[in-house]
């Protein structure tokens, strides 16, 4: 009798593996059907355009390592010419404008959350349309970094689009969650994102920003754009150039915005009468330097000691303005001088 039982014990187990082998292979035919009808389907071609970007400026990984720097910069605001240096790390950014003995003369601090400016020892939060404007522009700078369109939220879609005699690859971005929305064209031989166009605003009025990225060099491990030009609704608005880039991590307190003063009064003075040497300039504001430069060869000629920076007033410009070619911009020196006899 037991003789007997061993035999059927060990068939019934036979019988028993064979089921489950027979199972497995049936489950492993539609998993084996599935990878490979995955592998036929076509890779979306929008996202084949970005990984060929993302492999242009050095790949995933040293894209996602560089992104901590500090930095000095030069160019033009709105024809005004600065220095400056840049913190950045992962979409939050200060700049501190420098004086010639390179000390911060004011600084300026934005986020996807937040931003604020500081001039002296008064910090002033940005509004609601600031902080708006802010949130957009961030978003889609971050879009022109290439790596953080991996992230959820943002939608892509390829094209091509032709800008004078030359056609580039299109990367149409958005994400309804940040309100950002633009395109960034690719040179199809570089595969670098040399332009990009989105819908932004600046003081609360409405407008299209044109970024030109103008020059690519190799810093923290990656090709970096280090010149850029910059339009707003048709007008210049910024040049800047990198002269110099550490890859280090800013110290985090940088982007603690600063205590604002508690109390404060506001006292009015009366400055005694001061000679100005003055001029008017007529046309865009990147031709506003030769302006201020031909101010300070007449000072010079006339032996007039300058007292101060140049004091610019917008007449006439943007937003109310949008025709360049009638901005009108008063530009004053103080010199020391006597009175003059007339105004």
């Amino acid at each position: 009798m037991k003789q007997w039982l061993l035999p059927l014990a060990i068939s019934v187990f036979l019988v028993s593996c064979e089921g489950k082998k027979g199972e497995e292979a049936q489950k492993a035919e539609p998993a084996q059907a599935t990878a490979e009808s995955a592998a036929a389907k076509p890779a979306d071609p929008a996202h084949q355009l970005l990984d060929a970007a993302i492999a242009a400026r050095g790949g995933l990984a040293k894209l996602k390592a560089a992104n901590k720097w500090t930095g000095l910069s030069q160019g033009l605001y709105m024809g005004v010419p600065y220095q400056a240096r840049t913190y950045y790390q992962d979409g939050k950014t200060r700049m501190d404008i420098l004086d010639p003995a390179g000390q911060p003369t004011m600084s300026m601090f934005w986020s996807l959350d937040s931003c604020w400016n500081q001039s002296g020892p008064v910090v002033m939060p940005c509004d609601k349309v600031a902080t708006a404007e802010t949130k957009t522009m961030i978003a889609m700078h971050r879009a022109f970094e290439l790596y953080p369109l991996k992230e959820k939220g943002w939608q892509l879609e390829r094209g091509k689009e032709k800008l004078g005699e030359q056609e580039f690859a299109t990367l149409k971005v958005n994400h309804a969650e940040l309100g950002a929305e633009g395109t960034l064209f690719i040179d199809p031989k570089s595969q670098q994102v040399t332009r990009m166009v989105y819908q932004g605003g600046m003081m609360g009025k409405k407008g299209e920003f044109v970024v030109s990225a103008q020059e690519y060099q190799t810093h923290c491990d990656i090709q970096m754009p280090t010149k850029s030009a910059t339009t707003f609704g048709g007008q210049p608005y910024l040049t800047e150039e990198f002269t110099e880039v550490k890859c280090e991590l800013a110290d985090a307190q940088v982007f603690a915005q600063p205590a604002q003063v508690k109390d404060g009064t506001f006292v009015e003075k009366v400055t005694p009468p001061g000679v100005v040497a003055c001029t008017r300039h007529q046309g865009p504001y990147q031709k506003m330097s030769g302006a201020i430069g031909k101010l300070m060869a007449f000072t010079e000629k006339q032996k007039l000691t300058p007292m101060g920076p140049p004091i610019m007033t917008y007449l006439k410009g943007p937003p109310k303005v949008r025709k360049a070619k009638k901005f009108v911009t008063e530009i004053c020196l103080p010199v020391a001088a006597p009175a003059p006899k007339r105004p």
